[in-house]
């Protein structure tokens, strides 16, 4: 069956002026790409491929390895790793699961705090006895909640060595103690059937 396949693909082929060529060698799909380096040949070469997201992190390694120098020029992105490092070096595995995310709340936090104040933050979270945070769970969100004000407060005075812990413990306590029911009873009235 497949001698009469042929010869009819040889009619077919021959009746439409066809060839049958046999491949020589795979082509390779070629990239298009820009440059204007020439190699010495005059053939132009393809520009060295970057990871641009490991070139981020490793110009904020370069600027964390010197804090005192570059932290006041700390970007919301060198902020954004700088809590990663943080957290990586109080023992806790943070990923980085949207950066996106991330940097907006570092970018309006920058708005109102310098990036010294928000480093003095993320350190107080991570190295401070605080303990109204989770810190195995804390993430960037945090900074951009009703916490931020609080926080900012605590980390001032964590800097000074004026914190105290378990001040906001005792204030929840007795702001639910305040409002809490309490099991006195009420004078016991009695009513008769017909009075007002």
């Amino acid at each position: 069956m497949s001698d009469k396949t042929d010869g009819m693909s040889d009619l077919f082929r021959a009746a439409f002026g066809q060839t049958l060529e046999q491949p020589t060698e795979p082509k390779q799909k070629q990239r298009p790409f820009r440059s204007n380096v020439l190699h010495p040949t005059g053939v132009e070469v393809p520009p060295p491929r970057r990871n641009a997201l490991g070139d981020k992190y490793q110009s904020f390694l370069d600027k964390y390895d010197d804090l005192e120098r570059f932290i006041d020029g700390f970007t919301a992105q060198d902020l954004m790793y700088y809590f990663r490092e943080k957290a990586k070096e109080a023992g806790y595995k943070y990923h980085i699961s949207n950066m996106k995310r991330d940097i907006g709340i570092y970018k309006k936090l920058l708005d109102s705090y310098t990036p010294r104040e928000i480093s003095l933050m993320i350190e107080f979270i991570f190295f401070s006895e605080q303990d109204y945070l989770d810190t195995s769970h804390t993430q960037p969100t945090v900074l951009a909640s009703s916490f931020v004000n609080t926080i900012y407060a605590d980390s001032v005075l964590w800097a000074e060595d004026k914190y105290v812990p378990g001040k906001h413990d005792k204030k929840k306590k007795l702001t639910i103690k305040k409002r809490e029911w309490s099991n006195t009873k009420p004078k016991e009235e009695r009513s008769k059937i017909g009075e007002w």
